[in-house]
């Protein structure tokens, strides 16, 4: 996925290797000039909540890596980013290779080969999955296709092996 204005480089493969999501990060940064308030070879020690449930701050122990120092600092807000998901896995659905192959321009493709929402102009879509992938697509296609419905109700089938039982295509 990319920023909406500010897309890859022209020829990056659908699912782009290391060297490019860095080379994005890169020009993301450098557009904007985030580089000053990005600290590189750091690591999160400690995070923990200081305060009330409606008052306080995130306060974090950091540590350099290569200075091999650590320092504290406050926040307002957390985002957890640790991106630990790395292989695309889809769960086998009863009846999705015979739809299909049903002809019609059906298809059933996986979040990371996602690119344009003009892809399902005019479109009847369903989302499989409501993590964050499913919500922002979604969203993206919703002003293009016909309708869009989100159905979550086997939404973390990760293992290649197991099965999503209770959706059926039609």
């Amino acid at each position: 996925m990319s920023l909406r204005n500010f897309p890859y480089r022209p020829n990056t493969n659908l699912y782009a290797p290391h060297s490019s999501v860095r080379q994005y990060v890169v020009d993301i940064a450098n557009h904007w000039n985030l580089l000053p308030y990005i600290k590189l070879n750091h690591e999160v020690v400690e995070a923990r909540w200081e305060g009330s449930p409606t008052a306080g701050h995130w306060a974090l122990k950091i540590r350099d890596i290569v200075g091999n120092q650590t320092f504290s600092a406050v926040f307002d807000h957390l985002i957890s980013a640790v991106g630990h998901e790395h292989y695309p896995s889809s769960p086998h659905i009863k009846g999705m290779d015979e739809w299909a192959g049903s002809g019609a321009g059906r298809q059933i493709i996986h979040s990371m080969y996602y690119r344009d929402p003009q892809d399902f102009k005019g479109r009847n879509v369903v989302v499989i999955g409501a993590g964050p992938s499913g919500k922002d697509i979604s969203g993206f296609i919703a002003d293009a296709a016909n309708s869009v419905r989100t159905h979550a109700s086997c939404s973390r089938v990760h293992v290649d092996d197991q099965s999503c039982t209770d959706i059926s295509f039609v």
